[in-house]
């Protein structure tokens, strides 16, 4: 493998865990917010890559983080990202139906 496709995977997956990441939490963010009417405590981002005391991130599946010090129960920055890419997906099945609906109409339905 060459060092320009090294250099290249690395710069591309870096940039691309960063913009997915940040554009997921701060989607995720807001929904969970008005869902809950603010009463959950969400993670911040930079939590990403924390775990829960005596567990690691293969036996961890709790959507709850719980600080050490405080023994405060926050909403984990995963499953805050998990929720802004559900909302992306259903954005983007709905523009599709909604692109397509003029098409259907006018075709009806296929047998």
């Amino acid at each position: 493998m060459a060092l320009g496709e090294i250099f290249g995977e690395v710069i591309i997956r870096v940039f691309g865990e960063f913009l997915f990441y940040t554009v997921f939490y701060f989607t995720g963010y807001p929904i969970i917010w008005v869902i809950t009417l603010g009463q959950v405590s969400i993670a911040p981002l930079s939590s990403m890559d924390e775990w829960n005391r005596g567990k690691n991130r293969w036996t961890d599946w709790s959507i709850w983080l719980t600080r050490s010090g405080s023994g405060k129960k926050l909403l984990k920055a995963q499953f805050v990202c998990f929720a802004g890419m559900i909302f992306w997906i259903l954005a983007a099945v709905a523009a599709y139906f909604i692109a397509t609906a003029g098409e259907r109409a006018v075709t009806g339905p296929t047998s």
